[in-house]
Parts: C-alpha cells; structure tokens; sequence
C-alpha cells in the first residue's frame, strides 16, 4: 500500500501535467491557484518556493489583465497576492536574521510595495496581523539606519493591530541609541576639560559638537538624567562661545541646527539690579541684519520675558551677512529671576543663547 506522502506526489505530477496541458487555455488566476494549492502541498523547502513563485507570477498576470482593461481588481486576487508576497518576505526575513550582513532591505522593499498597492480598503484581518508582525521583526538596525527603523515601526503603528508593540519598540530603541550616545559625549567632555584645564584654545569650540549631540540623545529620550546633566553643564560652559553646528556637516538635524543667526555672551556682570551683558550676535541668514535694542529679550524658567533697558545705548546696527557684532544690552532684574535663556527676535528672525 503506498504511503500518503505518495499519493499526495503523486496527485502533484498529476496537477502539473494538467497545467502543462491547459496552460495555453486557461486563465491566468486560474493556473495561479492551481500552483498555490500545489505549493500547499509540499514539505520540500525549495518546491514550495518554486510553486509560491510561479503563482505569483501568474497572479501578476492577471492583475495586469485586469488593469490594460481598466477593471477593478477582484478581492480574492489581492488576498493571494498579498499571502504570497507575505510568506516571501517572512522567509527572506529568516534569512537575514542568519545573516545579517548579507541583508539587501531594498529588495523586501520591493516585495513589500504590493502592501500599498493592494493593502488599501481590504478589510482582512489575517493579513494585516501578519504584516504588521513581520514589519515589526523587520523593523531592526541591523538590517537599515535607525530613521528608516522608525519610519517602519510608524507603518506598524499606522496598521493598528500591533500599535502598542510598535510604541513600545520605538521607546526601547530611542533609550538605547540615546544611552550610547550618551557614553561618547561623556568621553568628549572629559576630553574637554582636560583641554580647559591645559588653556587650550580651541577646547570650547570642540565641545560645541558635543552640545549638538546631547540634544540629539534628547530629542530620542527626553528623560535621560545623564543627557541633562551633561547639556546643562555645557550649555553653561559655552555661554561665551557660539553654537556653531554647521561645521559639523551637512545632514545634521533641522530642529537642533535650526538659527542662521548665533548667539554667545562673552562677559556678564551684575550692578545691582542691572545685569549688563556683551552680547554678540553672528548673522548668518542670506540678508543684512538691522538689530536694535528691542530684539533682545531674556526668558526665565516660568517663560516670563525681560526687555533691554533703556541704558542699552545702541539703537540700530546693520550687520551685513557673514559679520558679527558685540554690543552692551543691560536688563533689570530683581534677583529672583532664574534666567533660562537670551532671546533674539525680529519678526520670524528669532536665535536663542540658552544659561543652562
């Protein structure tokens, strides 16, 4: 008596000699589900690809059919479509897991534009599930940059069904990037108060670059002690020296590197209740910039503002572009103001220089 295994090949041969026959007859769906249960069929590893492919492919088929006569695309259609695409990219997944060096994402994403193709106003919930878990494994920074992480964990949370797995992942991996950034800043001020220490030039200037990158662990983890601490002690030790991060190239962050025009106090002394203050202003915007007084605005840590005193003698100064100029601003204060910043503002031309 011939084992079930055999029957089921041998059902299988039968199958592909009746598609070899009436391939020429038969529609294009029609061979493509026939090749779908074939591949349903086999254990063997290779055949099932093989199968799942030649399905797909005369899925394809179809689907162009459909779209040179203009036609909506059945249901049915795009659910195999869509299972098939599914199973090819949870195996190519497996196989970048073994291998993570050898992980080519721009070929998943190709495999992964018939999802917003035909994902779009199909309401099945198998499929959606499905996806989103592979989208979350996929979602790993050894496969892509953590922006593109990020912008499929986005998709996850955009699809629903694992929205919370997806927030979770996302807080997980802003910690982490932001806890080891948070370990070469350290190293970098350390570095730079070894250089202060020695009357190094060019110290202040150099810890600058780790200004930027400890807003950058911030803007990942806003909760990070360590990163606080650090931006407050730097944000104090540079309250002199310009925040500079230009230099630093050119992909930096918009919302860190966002003033064309900078801001540093070189000297600050207080006169009783008048805070007098060097203020230069570096203007970098594609214009000459007119600054007067009244730009000059400190904010306190309750968002109160203080306007320039009169006893500020400058009225009007024209800096023309790529120039900078120093200029006496004096405030009255009445000591119990905890300064958080110096702001300059001039219609939508606004810099800030933050005490700590």
């Amino acid at each position: 008596m011939r084992s079930f295994s055999a029957m089921i090949s041998g059902i299988a041969i039968i199958i592909m000699a009746t598609l070899f026959i009436s391939g020429c007859t038969k529609k294009p769906e029609e061979i493509g589900d026939k090749y779908f249960k074939l591949s349903e069929m086999t254990d063997n590893p290779r055949a099932k690809e093989e199968r799942e492919k030649k399905a797909y492919l005369k899925y394809l088929e179809a689907v162009n059919l459909y779209n040179n006569r203009k036609e909506p695309l059945p249901k049915g259609l795009k659910e195999r479509m869509l299972t098939l695409t599914l199973k090819r990219l949870n195996r190519e997944l497996a196989r970048f897991q073994e291998a993570p060096e050898e992980a080519n994402p721009q070929q998943i994403q190709l495999w992964r534009d018939d999802f917003n193709k035909y994902l779009p106003g199909l309401n099945n919930a198998e499929i959606v599930e499905g996806y989103s878990r592979f989208l979350l494994a996929f979602a790993d920074p050894k496969f892509m940059e953590l922006p593109d992480v990020m912008a499929v964990l986005e998709e996850v949370k955009a699809l629903k069904v694992q929205a919370a797995a997806a927030q979770e992942k996302i807080a997980q991996l802003n910690a982490s990037f932001a806890a080891d950034m948070v370990k070469e800043i350290n190293e970098m001020i350390t570095k730079g108060k070894d250089a202060l220490a020695k009357k190094n030039p060019a110290a202040k200037e150099e810890l600058v670059f780790a200004e930027y990158k400890v807003q950058l662990a911030l803007k990942r983890d806003p909760n990070n002690a360590q990163a606080k601490q650090a931006l407050r002690w730097l944000r104090e030790t540079l309250l002199d020296t310009y925040s500079g991060y230009e230099r630093f190239g050119e992909n930096l962050d918009p919302e860190i590197d966002k003033y064309d025009i900078y801001l540093c106090i070189p000297k600050i002394k207080s006169a009783g209740k008048k805070l007098n203050m060097d203020v230069a202003l570096w203007n970098l915007s594609a214009n000459p910039l007119n600054v007067q007084r009244d730009n000059f605005l400190l904010v306190t840590n309750t968002d109160d503002t203080l306007t320039a005193d009169p006893a500020t003698k400058f009225n009007k100064i024209l800096v023309d572009v790529k120039r900078d100029t120093t200029q006496l601003v004096v405030f009255n204060i009445s000591g119990k103001e905890k300064i958080r910043n110096l702001l300059f503002r001039d219609g939508r031309k606004i810099s800030e220089k933050f005490f700590r």
